[in-house]
């Protein structure tokens, strides 16, 4: 099946289309590939329609996914700008002016003149199940016949350096070990994750790991969580939480919101549990976490699905901000339509 169908301005953004991230798609689309490439071929238009200031170099990074090789590399890389977009697209359809910031300077992602604010939008993507499994592909690649399973309690949001090692340890050299006499093995590990930042009320949780493994033609590698997730949806908001607020570890974020007054919006798609998270929830739980001192002026959610061009909002904002810049991130948040704590919470 040949899925280019009418998508020129996508095409058009994916310059080497046999080398991109998305260059499959074209011609085996799968069960949901149409409605991806539909959505992208919805995003790229809304941007091209318009044009901000600068959005030529945003095309230009679409194609450059094209030159990267790891091919699990260059899918982050995609996601990223594809969060970017999403954004860009809603401000857009909800008729507010805007620029991409300029490159080579400390700067937000997208500007809003009209409003005074800037939008640093990004990915929490911490290491979890997804990159163990990339591992363990790369790992076992010479050993088709062994099928692996990890079960996990509860649902992690993300796992530290030191148990990731050690499963792949142990797991590639279970795999060693089996033979026709030995098919199976089953091992088990705890993962204990610290928080990232000074936040006594987070209560995160240990990590039980359960790993099984067995001889079986054509093996694979998969993965299955605790029976009722939602139940242990709070321990595990809390990694993420900590997740988003710690954004601003890294000094290049702290630098953007201190070059204007700006927004940091997240999106947690592939962050644990989080999708699951109803948005009043989310602006209630991040406005009684954000420290006093925190850098943005507020703090949005998102959970960007590839299905639609569109997402819903989540936003809290930072005791920090001043009256002026309280009113302009209010303002964003009803065009935006996002949805705000409610009347009480903290200091909102």
């Amino acid at each position: 099946m040949d899925a280019r169908g009418d998508r020129a301005v996508l095409l058009s953004w994916m310059g080497d289309k046999a080398s991109h991230p998305l260059a499959s798609l074209l011609t085996e689309p799968g069960a949901y590939g149409v409605q991806w490439l539909e959505a992208m071929e919805t995003l790229v238009t809304t941007v091209e329609r318009v044009q901000p200031e600068r959005w030529a170099g945003k095309r230009r990074d679409f194609q450059d996914l094209a030159k990267v090789k790891d091919p699990d590399a260059a899918w982050e890389q995609f996601r990223r700008q594809r969060t970017e977009l999403v954004v860009t697209a809603a401000v857009i359809n909800a008729g507010i002016r805007c620029a991409f910031g300029k490159t080579g300077r400390s700067n937000p992602d997208l500007v809003l003149p009209d409003l005074g604010l800037g939008l640093e939008i990004t990915r929490r993507t911490p290491k979890t199940i997804t990159h163990v499994q990339q591992d363990l592909r790369k790992a076992l690649q010479d050993r088709p016949g062994v099928d692996v399973h990890l079960r996990f309690d509860p649902y992690p949001a993300r796992l530290s350096a030191e148990v990731r090692e050690r499963l792949l340890t142990e797991i590639v050299r279970a795999a060693e070990q089996l033979h026709e006499d030995q098919p199976t093995t089953t091992f088990r590990a705890i993962d204990r994750p610290r928080a990232r930042r000074d936040m006594p009320e987070l209560a995160i949780p240990e990590i039980r790991i359960n790993v099984a493994l067995q001889l079986e033609e054509g093996g694979g590698i998969s993965w299955s969580g605790p029976g009722n997730p939602t139940a242990l949806l709070t321990p595990s908001m809390d990694v993420v939480y900590d997740e988003v607020i710690a954004v601003v570890d890294d000094d290049a974020k702290v630098k953007q919101a201190e070059s204007i007054p700006c927004v940091l919006v997240c999106d947690v798609m592939d962050l644990g549990l989080a999708w699951m998270s109803d948005r009043a929830s989310w602006a209630n739980g991040l406005a009684v976490r954000l420290p006093e001192d925190y850098p943005f002026v507020a703090v949005a959610v998102t959970a960007c699905d590839l299905l639609s061009p569109t997402s819903n909002y989540a936003i809290a904002i930072a005791p920090s901000a001043t009256d002026h810049v309280r009113a302009a991130v209010t303002q964003l948040a009803e065009r935006l339509a996002m949805t705000m704590p409610a009347v009480g919470t903290a200091l909102q």
